[in-house]
């Protein structure tokens, strides 16, 4: 994972890998 080589990246995939992790998170709590 080359987190520094690409700053912009980053930052677009930490958004999708939050949400997959809420999505993932409120599925459990509905569980």
């Amino acid at each position: 994972m080359e987190i520094n080589a690409i700053p912009g990246m980053t930052e677009t995939s930490f958004i999708p890998a939050q949400l997959k992790s809420a999505k993932i998170t409120v599925a459990d709590l509905v569980k």
